[in-house]
């Protein structure tokens, strides 16, 4: 692997800071980009990383979960109110060659103009940007722990000013003592939005299983829709009114992100991650539903149900980062946000992913980028 080291300049607040790129030129002879030879409609564009302990105005760059792509520019979240905010960290991107990122500004995440959001509620697991500038982020909660609130949808406006708040419905509610709920720190990290035939939803899911649908060997995770509407910048309340069956592989694996391609198609990521050994794993997929996926919205536990006479929503693999890692020099960490980008042509578009460092510096803050055809995606 080819390693390059810039020093970028923020000329407009005169203020430097160095950022360890590592641009993945080329790998065992694989030249970028890399068409994947278990998908050959895929393309590894390369990946951009930010050594952990890099700063941007005084803020450390880091525990970004979640990517959302908005105004040739992609949006990032904190997971963590390390030093007294959580941000946003916008960078630009260029996949003209490789995939670069380069960071650009930040905006820091309020209660009120002058009140940071509280402890409690500083674990943004996801963030969607809409188009005026706006963005929705959801909140992972605590609910059994000494944090005590619970998970929730956020509306910021764009100087990330916070508009409104969601409590998640009963379902991701509850605790240990009634089997029923979120578990703990597995609440819901997936979350987008899009619009269909002038109606909104919001899509949401737990990372992992909720208490009251776990099985010893299957692993059912709720993609709930719920509609609402937006009136001048004013969501109406979300209600719930489908919940799709999808299933994950083993325990260890968690749906992290999500990101939507069409009203019936979703892309997916999903992330094997061990803090202890640092093993860490990742697949990318192309997620629909249509009449014939069951509708487990008046279920309200799964963990005796027989998910065989279930029809889920259909899974096809885009994307092992694996296969990338060992072929083409992707730095496997832990990745948690997931996005789609427009190419500038009408045949393919681009992937980009990113991880959350946790603010460890055995880990790295990882951008890579990935060209699909379309109709990998039909």
């Amino acid at each position: 692997m080819f390693e390059i080291t810039l020093i970028f300049c923020n000329s407009e607040q005169m203020k430097t800071i160095v950022i360890g790129l590592l641009l993945s030129l080329s790998v065992n002879g694989a030249v970028l980009p890399w068409t994947l030879k278990s998908n050959p409609q895929v393309s590894y564009l390369g990946q951009t990383i930010i050594k952990t302990g890099s700063k941007f105005e005084e803020k450390e760059i880091g525990g970004l979960s979640g990517l959302s792509f908005h105004n040739n520019e992609l949006w990032t979240v904190t997971d963590k109110n390390i030093g007294g905010d959580n941000h946003c960290f916008i960078f630009e991107v260029n996949f003209s060659k490789e995939f670069q990122v380069t960071i650009k500004r930040k905006i820091a995440l309020k209660k009120t103009t002058n009140k940071s959001l509280p402890d409690q509620e500083s674990d943004q697991e996801s963030i969607t940007t809409l188009p005026d500038g706006t963005f929705l982020t959801s909140m992972e909660g605590d609910l059994h722990g000494f944090k005590k609130h619970p998970p929730a949808i956020y509306y910021f406006d764009m100087t990330g000013i916070e508009l409104q708040q969601f409590i998640l419905p009963d379902l991701y509610l509850g605790n240990i003592k009634n089997n029923r709920g979120i578990l703990d720190n597995k609440g819901p990290e997936a979350f987008t939005y899009f619009k269909d035939n002038n109606q909104d939803y919001f899509i949401l899911s737990s990372e992992f299983p909720l208490k009251q649908d776990e099985q010893k060997k299957s692993y059912p995770i709720r993609l709930g829709f719920m509609t609402t509407k937006l009136n001048n910048k004013i969501w109406n309340k979300p209600i719930t009114t489908k919940e799709f069956l999808y299933l994950i592989d083993d325990e260890k694996t968690g749906l992290v992100d999500m990101s939507v391609y069409s009203p019936q198609i979703i892309l997916t990521l999903e992330r094997t991650f061990n803090p202890f050994t640092m093993h860490v794993s990742g697949k990318i997929f192309k997620v629909s539903w249509d009449q014939k996926s069951s509708n487990i919205i008046n279920i309200p536990r799964l963990e005796k149900t027989d998910l065989s006479k279930l029809i889920p929503v259909k899974k096809t693999l885009l994307v092992d980062l694996e296969e990338i890692a060992i072929n083409a020099g992707l730095t496997l960490d832990n990745f948690e946000g997931i996005t789609i980008i427009p190419s500038g042509n009408d045949k393919e578009v681009v992937l980009g992913i990113v991880s959350d460092n946790n603010y460890n510096p055995m880990q790295q803050t990882v951008f890579a980028g990935f060209k699909v055809k379309k109709a990998a995606l039909k």
